[in-house]
């Protein structure tokens, strides 16, 4: 720009002076190429400062998509719950625990039972189907006597599935694994129990269950203590 200024200046004084006429186009030629090389250079720069802000402006957007994933993923991750716990706990709320921390917990409370070795199991399901793995753990405990009713050793049935009061063994249904009866029954479980519009639905909690899964009324209140004492000894 110090040059354009100079080549206009000599120009004007130059037209002023009576300077020949190849001076003046000299001096003309010289302002026209400043002039171009000005508009080059304020071209260069516009462009410049517009990929800035295309960059700055598309940092902001990839921040603000981020926070906002951020926000969504909060508002959709379920609720936990590592109690404790009561017949009133939402039984749908996942549990942090781990299966060894789990395992390590049921042997601490029955070393020989059957059920040490099904922690990761039990955690596993939860995740699957939405369920507490405390209460998994705990509901198979109560209904199996920790792993050692005929039904659990025989059948692989961990939960009296299909036993009925009147049929007690016969009518209770066999699985390959107990792996097997832990996804097939909390399948059940969360489908007819757990769900709002379940069949058997009372509430997701082990009240609600209570009313069409066991003719025991005390059945609510054995398994929510062993929740607890899990709980307490699984951290």
């Amino acid at each position: 720009m110090h040059h354009i200024r100079i080549a206009l200046f000599c120009l004007t004084i130059c037209l002023l002076a009576a300077c020949t006429e190849q001076d003046q186009r000299y001096l003309a030629t010289r302002a026209a190429q400043g002039m171009q090389t000005a508009e080059a250079i304020a071209k260069t720069t516009a462009v410049a400062a517009s990929k800035t802000a295309l960059a700055s402006g598309a940092e902001a957007v990839q921040t603000q998509v981020a926070a906002a994933k951020l926000t969504v993923e909060a508002k959709i991750a379920k609720p936990t719950d590592d109690g404790p716990f009561t017949v009133d706990s939402d039984l749908t709320r996942l549990a942090t625990v781990s299966g060894a921390q789990l395992d390590a917990a049921i042997k601490a409370i029955r070393s020989d039972s059957p059920l040490v070795g099904l922690g990761q199991s039990f955690v596993d399901i939860g995740k699957k189907h939405g369920i507490n793995a405390f209460y998994i753990a705990a509901h198979a405990a109560w209904e199996s006597s920790w792993g050692t009713s005929q039904l659990a050793r025989d059948k692989n049935n961990l939960f009296g599935y299909g036993a009925y009061d009147s049929c007690p063994y016969e009518c209770a249904w066999t699985f390959k694994t107990k792996e097997e009866c832990l996804d097939t029954v909390m399948l059940l479980v969360k489908t007819d129990y757990l769900t709002e519009d379940g069949k058997y639905y009372h509430g997701a909690t082990l009240r609600g269950m209570n009313v069409a899964y066991a003719t025991d009324q005390n059945w609510q209140n054995g398994i929510a203590s062993i929740m607890n004492s899990l709980a307490s000894k699984a951290r």
